[in-house]
């Protein structure tokens, strides 16, 4: 696939014009693991802060934000019952359930399970400091994606004891309240904050709630040591999923209810939470230790059209251990950032079939699936940046991958008695892989002026399928999943340039080309034409080679 696409974004900035330019962009650590400028990276990065997200808004979630960062589309799919959908230069554009492509963290804790699957729901708009959005092939230093990194940061407490209390309402009986606790004691810094958000939701069967609890604390030990605790708890206790619409439906009644969406009282019920600690050492003057680590858990259960229920218990954890040394070489400039991370997921899968709305019996064995899907990644990852001269920054990275990916059939044997109705095909779905990958990554950025900046970068991601994508490996019998699916490839190149033109003005340029192979897609079969090929589409045209992998999914 082929992806071709030039961007043009407007930043407007109050601060006066200066000398240095540093001043008017933000200053950002997602594209380097570090404090830098972002008017001085070799890639497309812009960050968002907190107060600019809550201005006017509902702080619902992130897609409130979408129109301020360019080539990055967030999609609410109108429903609570589906997460946000995030895209960027087409990659997560096809996702199914949640994000596909796109690392997501919070605070440093990636919100990615080990397959590649990502949400992003969960993240507190009420205790955001900044959110950065970086788009391009510097993923590839952020291990099973292609399309870029979404971080977000949640901001420190004020120096005193602070407590705020807020309120919305708006149409379709939509209401928010919220409490923050914030201040400082001591070496100890603190932000806790408690929501929920209720409403009925624009369409008919469509109401919805979601409570939220996320909070920092942080305790300088020592001048060289600071721990940092993070945590974030979710639960939709109740959430009714109206489904989709025919273009037929949805021309008669753009808030109607989807084909036996009411009478089967398709919904979900959903719990998600996370938690953290992170060290930050300053061995020397010049290097520091960080080290992460991480659990999670997350809990979903989905009543569907189908009269069929899908259950899916998660647990994840893992930690990121890593080293960085800033020195000079030549009398110049010289970073190092070197580090191992490591991920693992277990779900549990089931699917039971239920009658008339009714949830399945406590106790009941699942009718017609039951596994338990492992996953694990371990990667090493270094990058370095030089500046050899006043004008020239060169930044380069290198990360190694290796996912490993196991399912364990418990349902292979089960009798009929064990079934509402019929029998299960006796097909045992046990199996593994485990898949390696070597990601690249350079850019360069010529300072013209101190206020003009040219660029130029290149990379190579890779995405493994997620378990949702392998799902089932027949559709006739409900097998699964289909471990032979290999990983998407892809290489990213990208020129652009960056000014400010006036006092309040910064101009972006940027224009990419992806090439991408074994590309996923869950919703056609076959090619996408007699010749592989389709037409343009706005500003962008899409090339098959027609060896697209396809997965089915119910």
């Amino acid at each position: 696939m082929k992806i071709r696409l030039l961007l043009l974004s407007l930043f407007a900035s109050t601060s006066a014009f200066a000398d240095d330019v540093r001043q008017l962009s933000p200053t950002v650590v997602t594209a380097t693991r570090y404090e830098t400028n972002s008017f001085d990276l070799p890639l497309s990065i812009d960050a968002v802060t907190g107060s600019e997200i809550r201005d006017a808004r509902t702080g619902a979630n992130l897609s409130e934000i979408a129109p301020r960062i360019p080539g990055v589309v967030i999609n609410y799919r109108s429903t609570a019952a589906q997460e946000l959908s995030i895209s960027t230069r087409g990659f997560g554009a096809r996702s199914q359930f949640g994000v596909k492509g796109i690392r997501i963290y919070a605070d440093g804790i990636p919100l990615n399970s080990a397959d590649g699957q990502g949400q992003a729901g969960s993240i507190n708009i009420d205790t955001l400091g900044q959110i950065e959005f970086m788009r391009g092939p510097f993923s590839a230093l952020y291990g099973n994606s292609s399309g870029g990194v979404v971080q977000a940061f949640t901001r420190d407490g004020a120096k005193d004891p602070t407590i705020t209390v807020g309120a919305s309402s708006g149409t379709w009986n939509t209401n928010k309240q919220s409490i923050t606790y914030e201040g400082q004691a001591g070496p100890v810094n603190y932000i806790l904050n408690a929501y929920q958000y209720v409403s009925d939701g624009y369409r008919e069967h469509s109401q919805h709630r979601r409570d939220n609890f996320n909070g920092k604390i942080s305790y300088q030990f020592s001048p060289d040591t600071k721990f940092t605790f993070v945590g974030n708890y979710m639960d939709q206790p109740y959430t009714n999923d109206p489904n989709a619409l025919t273009p037929v439906q949805y021309a008669s009644n753009s808030r109607a209810a989807g084909s036996n969406a009411v009478s089967t009282n398709s919904r979900l019920y959903r719990v998600n939470s996370y938690g953290g600690i992170i060290i930050d050492h300053n061995l020397t003057e010049k290097d520091t230790l960080r080290f992460m680590a991480y659990g999670g858990s997350r809990s979903n259960l989905q009543y569907l059209t189908t009269s069929a229920a899908a259950e899916i218990i998660r647990d994840t954890e893992g930690f990121d251990f890593r080293w960085s040394r800033k020195d000079l070489f030549l009398d110049r400039p010289l970073n190092f950032t070197a580090g191992l991370a490591y991920d693992s997921m277990e779900d549990v899968r089931s699917r039971y079939s239920y009658i008339s709305g009714v949830r399945y019996p406590i106790g009941y064995r699942p009718s017609n699936r039951q596994e338990v899907q492992k996953a694990f990644n371990l990667d090493q990852y270094i990058q370095a940046s030089y500046e050899p001269n006043d004008r020239l920054l060169v930044i380069a990275g290198l990360r190694r991958s290796r996912v490993n990916m196991k399912n364990n059939d418990l349902f292979f044997g089960e009798t009929s008695d064990m079934t509402i109705s019929g029998s299960p095909t006796p097909i045992d779905s046990t199996g593994q892989v485990t898949y390696t990958n070597t990601s690249p990554v350079a850019g360069v950025t010529f300072k013209v002026t101190p206020t003009l900046n040219i660029y130029a970068n290149y990379g190579r991601g890779f995405e493994t399928p997620t378990f949702a994508e392998t799902t089932y490996s027949s559709a006739s019998t409900g097998a699964g999943p289909n471990l032979s699916m290999v990983p998407s490839k892809s290489k990213n190149y990208e020129i652009g340039l960056k000014a400010f033109v006036t006092s309040n003005t910064r101009i972006n340029v940027a224009l990419f080309k992806v090439d991408s192979k074994n590309e996923i897609d869950p919703y056609a079969y076959g090619c996408l034409g007699p010749d592989g090929r389709t037409k343009s589409i706005g500003w962008f045209s899409v090339q098959s080679n027609c060896d697209r992998q396809l997965s089915t999914a119910f």
